[in-house]
């Protein structure tokens, strides 16, 4: 017998075969993106942009000699992109530079360079509109502990000095008095917390720690006042609040803090519904049938807030949008 699946098939059964074979009939476009992450972020944003302009993203790794990965080795590429070849990367800070430097004006001018907005993809995973029903399902409990929306508003309040401050210093030259990783330990949420005291106690130690290096910084720059409010100024036109500053921080410092939140609330989710299992069994051979197959149904937040695809109603992710259309519009349509 043929080792070929396609041999064994009867000749009606291989012409149906052969239609699930990806056709390459549509104008092909080559998509380099900075990781396989961001392969498949980038694939939940293009796909419905192919079905309505019979387009075929090719996303891809910048690959060469080998195997490159990262903003850079995406951005080595920015001289040849063009109407057959475009560009994805993180923003970082380069949005909020806007031209100030090479990399923002690549990022900013380039209309093959494509980004965020947001600084990084992570910042997406953690769309303060999602989390609710990633907790529902991820648990499998819809009982609302907390308002995950507010609590992030409030932790954006908490860091937007700070995160001001940080842009200044490192946009003037300044990081080594306060770097990116100085701001991200700062910022960073470390502990469980108790959900039944609505996180106080680390949203308290949170903001005795973003105080203290305030009180520091503003010490060493105490004639700067005026800087500081001329860069809010110019940050809230590009959509940076008090409220939405999450959006724009480290992504990777975002989602890990955010997964302290999320954690202990998903914990207390599992644990209240394992108990209305344990009550309303009739039975102990109940009780253990019912608990397995809960606990079959759940999932890690963790996993679930890597794959969190519930985003595209931020303001940013429309910015996407908006320019993918006007790429299309531009060159490939006739």
């Amino acid at each position: 017998m043929s080792s070929r699946l396609t041999d064994n098939l009867h000749p009606i059964y291989r012409g149906a075969y052969s239609g699930l074979i990806p056709q390459q009939s549509n104008e092909r476009v080559l998509v380099y993106v900075e990781s396989d992450e961001d392969i498949a972020f980038w694939n939940h944003v293009l796909s419905p942009f192919e079905k309505r302009y019979n387009l075929d993203f090719d996303i891809q790794l910048p690959t060469r000699q080998r195997l490159e990965k990262g903003k850079k080795a995406v951005l080595d590429f920015s001289e040849g992109a063009g109407k057959d070849m475009i560009l994805y990367v993180d923003s970082d800070y380069d949005y909020l530079r806007q031209s100030a430097t090479e990399t923002s004006r690549q990022l900013n001018e380039n209309e093959f360079v494509f980004q965020t907005y947001t600084y990084a993809i992570e910042n997406y995973f953690c769309y303060h509109e999602s989390l609710d029903s990633l907790c529902v399902d991820a648990t499998k409990n819809d009982k609302k502990l907390i308002d995950t929306s507010k609590l992030v508003k409030v932790y954006s309040e908490l860091i937007y000095e700070l995160f001001v401050w940080s842009i200044y210093l490192n946009f003037n030259s300044e990081s080594s008095t306060f770097s990116i990783s100085d701001f991200c330990n700062t910022i960073e949420i470390s502990g469980r917390g108790n959900i039944n005291q609505q996180f106080e106690g680390l949203l308290n130690n949170l903001k005795t720690k973003i105080q203290n290096k305030l009180t520091s910084i503003q010490e060493l720059y105490p004639a700067e006042n005026q800087q500081i409010q001329e860069l809010k100024e110019n940050l809230e036109v590009l959509g940076v609040s008090t409220t939405n500053t999450y959006l724009f921080a480290n992504g990777h410092t975002i989602k890990n803090s955010f997964l302290k939140f999320l954690e202990s609330i998903c914990k207390v989710l599992v644990s209240q519904k394992r108990q209305e299992i344990a009550t309303n069994a009739q039975t102990s051979e109940e009780r253990n049938n019912q608990m397995g197959l809960y606990d079959n149904q759940c999932y890690e937040v963790e996993d679930m807030l890597n794959n969190n695809k519930e985003f595209k109603s931020c303001f940013l992710y429309s910015k996407i949008e908006e320019d993918l259309v006007q790429f299309i519009e531009n060159h490939h349509q006739n």
